[in-house]
């Protein structure tokens, strides 16, 4: 006898944070068409390798919202996000930055594997362009997101940053989580329950994942 409950389609999920300095500046607009869009318009200035480019084209932004992290209970996503940070030069001026305005978070679905997920917006969000800019050479050339939105930045300490140094450390545009555990914890934080739910009917598979 066929069964006739109803088959959940298997997808991944991740949560993405654009910093609010970056909010700032409109920022989230263009990043929201890279995601969206998967374009020449900006692929072809983002260094990505064929893989990355075919897993971006399986990326799907399920919602996009926004949050004051000037509210303490949104302020956990800190622990969550920065956990290994905790303890550097950079984390208490990070935290101080961030804490005054809107952060923009997309939550992202995809059938991709839920590690491949992770690793592709890894790859998509890239790193800043880093120059010797007293011999005008190139260390490492930029990648992705932080590639094409951010000014090219000196090769930094990231165990003794000085002041300047440290507001280029936390000027780096976009957040993406390490670990699938990042995602879930921080998403229980920043969403409602009536709007868990409400993602949930939409994507039954939500559920699966944030009890993973």
């Amino acid at each position: 006898m066929l069964s006739t409950s109803k088959i959940i389609k298997k997808n991944s999920f991740c949560l993405v944070m654009v910093k609010p300095h970056a909010v700032k500046e409109s920022l989230e607009i263009t990043i929201e068409r890279i995601l969206c869009e998967k374009t020449d318009r900006y692929m072809r200035y983002m260094h990505l390798n064929k893989r990355d480019i075919d897993n971006l084209k399986r990326v799907q932004i399920v919602k996009t919202f926004y949050r004051p992290l000037e509210i303490k209970d949104y302020q956990q996503i800190f622990e969550v996000f920065y956990k290994e940070d905790i303890g550097t030069k950079y984390y208490s001026a990070m935290k101080k930055e961030y804490c005054k305005d809107l952060a923009c978070f997309f939550l992202i679905k995809s059938d991709l594997e839920q590690e491949e997920l992770l690793e592709t917006i890894k790859e998509i969000k890239g790193w800043e362009q880093i120059n010797d800019f007293s011999s005008q050479k190139i260390y490492r050339e930029g990648k992705g997101i932080r590639g094409i939105l951010r000014l090219p930045v000196p090769k930094i300490s990231m165990e003794n940053p000085t002041p300047e140094q440290i507001k280029m450390i936390i000027s780096n545009v976009i957040h993406t989580p390490d670990k699938t555990e990042e995602s879930i914890e921080a998403i229980k934080i920043l969403l409602s329950l009536e709007e868990i739910s409400s993602i949930e009917q939409t994507f039954p598979s939500f559920k699966n994942f944030l009890h993973n």
